[in-house]
């Protein structure tokens, strides 16, 4: 009895494990997580995978898939808009000589100083490079500068008559050594005066001694002939205004101060004037524009006559 019941709870056991083991092989393999990248693919992507292992050609497949809505066209950039045409300045008016001393004096702001009269010529058409073409002259102005021009003279034996007549530093033969060598007070001497003369029995002294101070500043002495009137030269320094062109192409000549008639100031602009134009090779066709101002004043175009 005992060995009856043994042997069925063995069948039993036996028939619980075979059934076991057929749900385990019929049971389905746990499917595996799809990558992110192919569970984000795009619906018209998926279909066209999936219409490739059906073995439907894409073009097929492409036509059965959703058409994805075009982007809408880009608007034409729009043209540029044409700048605006600006006019060109008007050209500045010219002056008759006289009319352009009015013009420039009304046009002068007051200042607590006396001011000056400058003319100053813009020049064209020359080769500067040679020096045939430079300048380096002085002239006596008719009405004078203006003011008093100091005047100082190298001298020897005219030493007493330069001091009668005018002149405003009398340099004796004996101190030309003395100022060689001391530079610092020879560049204060030569500060102090206008222009310098000396006496043609010591030019080459001081050309030597003084000439290189003196020339870099353009005070080197005008030469004064032996017996020659020392109070002539002395008077013609003192209305004299140097007129230069070196390397730029403009010539600025002081030629009077502000209270000085209209009429004088006209005088020494014609002087002024007429020297430039006979100076310059081709004369008024190397004159580009001529103006004039006062000293603080806004410059007035006069014309090239």
């Amino acid at each position: 009895m005992a060995e009856d019941l043994k042997k069925k709870l063995e069948e039993r056991s036996r028939q619980i494990a075979e059934q076991l083991a057929q749900s385990v092989s019929l049971s389905p393999p746990p499917q595996a997580e799809a990558p992110p990248e192919v569970a984000e693919k795009p619906k018209r992507v998926r279909k066209k995978a999936a219409a490739k292992e059906a073995g439907v050609p894409e073009e097929q497949a492409g036509a059965q898939t959703e058409e994805l809505p075009a982007s809408p066209p880009e608007k034409p950039a729009a043209p540029p808009k044409p700048k605006e045409k600006q006019a060109p300045p008007a050209p500045a008016k010219l002056y008759p000589f006289l009319e352009g001393i009015h013009e420039a004096r009304l046009k002068a702001p007051e200042r607590k100083f006396k001011q000056s009269w400058d003319l100053n010529f813009a020049l064209k058409g020359l080769d500067l490079k040679r020096p045939e073409n430079r300048m380096s002259t002085e002239i006596a102005l008719p009405e004078g500068r203006g003011r008093e021009l100091r005047v100082g003279v190298f001298a020897d034996v005219l030493a007493a008559e330069a001091q009668a007549k005018g002149a405003a530093l009398v340099i004796r033969r004996d101190e030309i050594a003395g100022l060689a060598q001391d530079k610092k007070r020879l560049k204060q001497t030569a500060d102090q005066v206008d222009w310098f003369l000396g006496e043609v029995s010591l030019m080459a002294e001081i050309g030597r001694s003084l000439g290189a101070v003196l020339g870099p500043r353009g005070k080197v002495p005008k030469p004064i002939p032996p017996k020659a009137d020392v109070a002539v030269f002395i008077k013609k320094a003192q209305r004299s205004v140097p007129v230069v062109l070196k390397d730029s192409p403009t010539i600025h000549v002081p030629i009077g101060t502000q209270d000085m008639a209209d009429e004088a100031v006209l005088k020494n602009l014609e002087a002024v004037y007429q020297l430039v134009k006979e100076k310059l090779p081709k004369g008024i066709n190397n004159i580009r524009a001529v103006h004039l101002k006062l000293t603080m004043g806004p410059p007035v175009r006069l014309e090239v006559k």
